[in-house]
């Protein structure tokens, strides 16, 4: 099995099938096959709790981000960084501050 590649919820379910049915033991048998324990217990746990569904595969990205800064405070504070700066510091300089004395890091302030 390689990093970072999907695998569908029917060949989950058949790598399921060939640990259970092995006579080796389970460690040795992902051993062979190159599947990580952390791995296979993960799809056995979701397998043995939702069945075929629980092997689908779910989007890893987000659906929102702990630290998203709001789009409109993102943009009065660019605005407002922009406004204040001299040309020449346009590209590195200290945190933003607005008029509510909100501070945003300069790397924070870019879409």
């Amino acid at each position: 099995m390689g990093r970072l590649t999907r695998t569908s919820a029917s060949e989950k379910y058949e790598l399921i099938r060939l640990v259970e049915e092995s006579a080796l033991p389970v460690k040795q048998t992902l051993a062979e096959i190159g599947l990580p324990r952390s791995t296979f217990y993960r799809w056995y746990a979701q397998y043995q709790r939702d069945g075929l569904e629980g092997l689908q595969d779910h989007s890893s990205q987000p659906h929102q981000f702990w630290n998203r800064i709001p789009c409109q405070c993102r943009q009065r504070v660019s605005r407002n960084q922009r406004d204040k700066m001299s040309p020449e510091r346009r590209t590195a300089g200290p945190p933003a501050a607005d008029e509510t004395q909100l501070v945003i890091a300069t790397s924070s302030s870019r879409a």
